[in-house]
């Protein structure tokens, strides 16, 4: 999987790195007005405000996931994070799990954009939280169809004009992932999951594997 979740420390790297600089806050990050209309979203969807201690202390990408990820954006209960219930059947089978990569490793992805770009991105989605609902809630839809092609080109197109966060969070991962995911499946026989969004487009999984020589194939379930 993309982050080893079993292994020691993983879980507490991986909240260490949803927070903001030690001693930075959402108020140190966000002018007077943009931090009242994000702390009206975050009353809003979460029921918590940004002077909250903890909420205050998230950094801008962990709270836009919250909220899309929230009930109330969502319409149902909070989902089941699929690389906890992954690990959960690994350990019953005793399965060994693997981490293409470290959650400090996944933190510096994140903090490689800018604090002030994702502080605006925080801003721009409180001016217009349903836009963003929206989008997500097409995401899924996408996600459902089971093609990854299709899965990337509705990401690309949310993304818009800023290809530094794909670059980041994306496309230099996939390139540190495909020698070790080439490695691991010369070795043995392996199931490796990661977020649909690193399948498709040139820079994708599957175009490397194939680059490679492997035969990927998907299979619709």
């Amino acid at each position: 999987m993309e982050i080893n979740l079993g292994e020691a420390g993983e879980m507490a790297e991986m909240a260490h790195g949803l927070t903001l600089p030690e001693g930075k806050t959402l108020k140190d990050i966000l002018t007077p007005e943009q931090f009242a209309k994000v702390d009206a979203m975050l009353k809003n969807t979460l029921g918590i405000g940004a002077d909250n201690a903890l909420i205050g202390r998230m950094s801008p990408v962990a709270l836009q996931v919250m909220i899309l990820s929230s009930p109330k954006e969502l319409g149902c209960t909070s989902p089941s994070a699929y690389e906890l219930v992954l690990t959960q059947l690994a350990n019953a089978k005793k399965k060994p799990i693997e981490g293409l990569e470290t959650a400090q490793f996944q933190k510096q992805a994140v903090d490689n954009i800018p604090i002030d770009a994702q502080a605006k991105m925080l801003y721009e989605m409180s001016l217009d939280p349903d836009k963003s609902g929206a989008q997500f809630k097409e995401l899924i839809a996408t996600y459902k169809l089971q093609d990854s092609e299709k899965l990337y080109e509705t990401i690309s197109s949310q993304i818009g004009a800023d290809k530094d966060m794909e670059t980041q969070l994306v496309s230099s991962r996939n390139k540190t992932w495909v020698p070790k995911i080439d490695a691991i499946i010369k070795e043995k026989s392996s199931f490796i999951a990661v977020g649909g969004g690193h399948l498709g487009g040139k820079e994708g999984l599957v175009n490397a594997l194939r680059g490679l020589g492997y035969k990927v194939e998907a299979v619709r379930l």
